[in-house]
């Protein structure tokens, strides 16, 4: 209320403002819910939009891996995966990322453990020393990390070890259909050489973590001795730490291809299927690949491997038994040609119980 010189009054009323995080008031009382809660519902959002992202790009790594598995085998690849399959691949990349990680963190507690007490040692016995000597590493650190030489090593260390690379799965890549055709016992071993899959993992953390130290600090030497300053975006120290990172992802392109080439065992499941029609033969072999449209079996007859596309409209029933590994049981058709590999799972042969069908003999029971 406001009084006036003649002594009459005015009445006024004035506006409170919320504070933008206080709950506001509805005309009926209650309360609206506090813009706190709609940032956190944000951040939440935004969180699993990122483990949506993460979860498609190892499923699209798990379907790279599965491709490089089944082209150096020879298996066509004729349709592409349900969603099923999808998150089978997603899964299966992401246990052979942890168990490779799990390997680098027992080596990486192992490594740190040493120099924490390679380092108190010296602080114990030497307290002077020790000073001086973590100066001078601090000090040839930052000439390191600011040196133009740095990262020209570390590109050209990129480049030998991609070139170490190739030459070790290049055996891989080229020994195709090495599971139909003709078997040949000199393309038949398994690969089991985990050796480069987990060096490209090492090479590629270590990168990051490198290229993350040095960009988090971006400096250069100047002309004065002794002092440093911000390197330009457009400075040579800067173009070449991002043609590093560009070859980094390069190189981690490589990971499912690798895994599917040297890592990824070859065991699938035994199974006879029966078609739709009482003339329809059973097929014995091994699931190879199960897409949205077809069933892929492999078997071995007279020493060479064969690949059977069955349309999954024409399954009638599928009897599965237990997992075999493909690149053995093709070694031992290659040795004995006369043999029917993988036998169906009640010990009859296909040949055999197709030429039953086509006589029409009948077992007899006791």
């Amino acid at each position: 209320m406001d009084v006036r010189s003649d002594g009459s009054t005015i009445l006024f009323s004035r506006e409170v403002k919320m504070a933008p995080n206080s709950p506001e008031a509805r005309p009926d009382g209650t309360l609206e819910s506090s813009s706190s809660s709609r940032i956190g519902w944000g951040a939440s959002m935004d969180y699993l939009e990122k483990v949506v992202k993460l979860a498609g790009v190892l499923a699209v790594f798990g379907y790279m891996s599965l491709r490089a598995q089944v082209n150096r085998l020879g298996i066509p690849f004729t349709s592409s995966l349900d969603l099923e399959g999808y998150l089978r691949e997603t899964y299966s990349v992401m246990a052979s990322l942890l168990d490779a990680l799990l390997m680098t963190s027992i080596i990486v507690l192992v490594l740190l453990s040493l120099g924490t007490v390679g380092v108190l040692i010296p602080r114990l016995v030497a307290p002077s020393w020790s000073l001086r000597a973590s100066g001078q590493i601090e000090r040839a650190l930052d000439s390191l990390r600011i040196s133009t030489w740095t990262p020209i090593v570390a590109l050209l260390v990129l480049l030998c070890f991609y070139l170490w690379l190739i030459s070790r799965v290049s055996q891989y890549w080229t020994a195709n259909a090495i599971a139909v055709g003709s078997l040949d016992l000199a393309k038949l071993s398994a690969p089991d050489d985990s050796a480069p899959y987990l060096l490209l993992l090492w090479v590629c953390i270590a990168g990051y973590l490198l290229q993350w130290a040095v960009v988090s600090s971006r400096k250069i030497r100047t002309a004065i001795p002794g002092t440093v300053q911000e390197a330009a975006p457009g400075s040579l120290h800067g173009l070449l730490w991002r043609a590093f990172g560009v070859f980094l992802i390069v190189l981690a392109l490589h990971i499912p291809l690798v895994d599917g080439l040297s890592r990824r065992d070859a065991m699938f499941a035994q199974a006879m299927i029966f078609g739709d029609a009482k003339e329809v033969p059973a097929v014995c072999g091994l699931i190879v690949l199960t897409t949205s449209s077809t069933v892929e079996m492999w078997q071995a007859k007279n020493g060479t491997g064969i690949v059977q596309i069955i349309p999954t409209g024409r399954i009638a029933r599928i009897v599965a038994g237990a997992p075999a590994d493909l690149l053995a049981l093709a070694r031992t058709a290659a040795k004995d040609r006369s043999t029917i590999s993988p036998q169906c799972i009640d010990g009859e042969s296909s040949a055999t119980r197709s030429g039953k069908q086509q006589t029409g003999a009948t077992e007899s029971k006791p």
